[in-house]
């Protein structure tokens, strides 16, 4: 279990409902709008790199809705950086694991070989996967069921922002669409009051699930680590 004041200050909160989850499919994730926070980690380059990473996920209102753990080996945060392969924990109110996200060790010839992300909710059912698409001029991820492997949505990147491995700028947009329809979106900005950058959802759209959310936020979680992550 997490041992930060993030998880141990969790309440329960009856308008967020993400604790006790009612059947094996369908995590709860309400709230329109979702923030990632990374937590403090030893300042000097290399207990830097080599110490796991930790967040909080909280609602428009500063309430602590998951409080998110790394779990990886020293020898890949040494070896691969951003790139390692890692499960990422994430608890709820009622310091119950909700959600976890898989993303294994990409290896190819050159620095596209495509990523992806797994999300499985416990005790053990994959709810889908993001995978990132082949592409030169914007970064392209597909989210994909996990019962059908069928696109449910694309995520969509800045556009220009690099050849073959993409750098966009460290604020910068993600739409998410389905259908032609813009769903959620998403970006990485500056948070001056906290002094650091985080990562934030807007689900645009009401009709979405609870399993799409969650689906939603393991995508941003993927770009944390590609994208955000220095």
């Amino acid at each position: 279990m997490l041992q930060n004041d993030a998880v141990r200050n969790l309440q329960y909160d009856s308008e967020i409902r993400v604790a006790q989850t009612s059947t094996a499919s369908e995590p709860r994730v309400y709230d329109s709008q979702i923030t990632i926070t990374a937590q403090p980690r030893p300042t000097t380059a290399l207990t830097a790199v080599s110490s796991e990473n930790r967040y909080v996920i909280r609602s428009p209102l500063g309430d602590a809705i998951f409080a998110a753990s790394e779990s990886s080996t020293e020898n890949h945060r040494m070896v691969w950086g951003a790139a390692r392969p890692f499960q990422m924990h994430l608890l709820d109110k009622t310091h119950q694991e909700a959600l976890v996200f898989r993303k294994k060790l990409a290896l190819g010839a050159m620095c596209c070989a495509p990523k992806t992300l797994e999300i499985w909710i416990p005790p053990g059912n994959v709810l889908g996967r993001v995978v990132q698409s082949p592409t030169f001029t914007q970064p392209v991820f597909f989210i994909e069921d996990g019962n059908t492997g069928q696109p449910t949505f694309c995520v969509e990147g800045p556009k220009n922002s690099g050849f073959c491995c993409f750098c966009p700028p460290k604020e910068c947009y993600f739409k998410i669409h389905s259908g032609g329809d813009l769903r959620a979106s998403l970006d990485h900005k500056w948070l001056a009051s906290k002094s650091q950058y985080t990562t934030n959802i807007y689900f645009s759209d009401i009709s979405l699930t609870a399993k799409d959310r969650a689906l939603i936020l393991g995508a941003a979680f993927l770009l944390e680590y590609m994208f955000f992550q220095k």
